[in-house]
């Protein structure tokens, strides 16, 4: 079943989200803020796991949050595993949201920085959190910039993928085997099934790869899998998560310095 059904609205979307990737990543808490540079304040739209400030619809000043210093990283993403050790023990943000880690990824539309997608958790991680996990976060913060577009900006002026296509991609990118598949054709075109194997960590997951993966990712069109050559190669609707997979290897271009 694909979690994000084109008839649902954005924010069961991401409620649907963020109940996946809460249990997922291990972290209790996730929101999607909006952020007023020039007022200095954050309002949190949509969040799971409220507590103490961390509440829907409620505003607090920027500078005693976490996402202050997300939006002014170079990458838009911000990672802390364990906030004591870290060094953020003294932070206004630790002060008064008591969050022992936190992931979050700044949400760009319209070309400028509009929000951010997080993930916290009052404890620190108990393992590091992980590169995947960071790549996923931001591969959502795309699509989500994305459907922002279409929202508040004329029709010409954006990516002429459908929301239902976009929600498509989204969900064709949540797993690191599907990930790897199609990263493998960002710059080759075409490439053999072996060669993807190699790249992918043990038996289970090669097995996800030939009997999950590839299928999956050529019955949406982003791949043709020949079976008997062992070659896969970009698909029709290849183009929809290139876009994606290219913006986050190149992180979002927030205009911070």
């Amino acid at each position: 079943e694909t979690l994000f059904a084109p008839e649902v609205p954005l924010v069961e979307k991401l409620d649907r989200l963020f109940e996946l990737e809460t249990a997922e990543f291990e972290l209790e808490h996730a929101f999607f803020s909006r952020i007023d540079t020039d007022a200095g304040t954050q309002r949190f739209d949509v969040v799971h796991g409220a507590r103490g400030d961390l509440v829907p619809d409620n505003t607090v000043e920027l500078g005693t949050t976490y996402c202050r210093k997300t939006i002014q990283s170079p990458d838009g993403t911000l990672v802390v595993s364990d906030a004591q050790a870290e060094g953020w023990g003294d932070d206004p943000a630790y002060e008064r949201f008591d969050l022992g880690s936190y992931l979050g990824t700044t949400v760009v539309a319209d070309d400028e920085p509009y929000g951010t997608l997080c993930y916290a958790n009052t404890d620190p991680r108990a393992d590091a959190i992980t590169d995947e996990e960071v790549t996923l976060v931001e591969i959502e913060s795309q699509w989500l910039g994305a459907l922002l577009d279409k929202r508040t900006r004329p029709p010409a002026d954006v990516s002429a993928v459908p929301s239902d296509r976009l929600d498509s991609a989204m969900d064709a990118l949540r797993t690191a085997e599907r990930r790897v598949v199609l990263s493998s054709l960002l710059e080759t075109g075409a490439t053999s099934v072996e060669s993807i194997a190699l790249d992918t960590d043990g038996e289970a997951t090669r097995e996800l790869l030939y009997h999950s993966s590839l299928p999956r990712l050529a019955d949406d069109g982003y791949v043709t899998w020949d079976v008997d050559s062992g070659t896969v190669a970009r698909g029709p609707n290849f183009t929809d998560v290139e876009s994606v997979l290219r913006s986050v290897t190149r992180g979002p271009d927030t205009g911070s310095q």
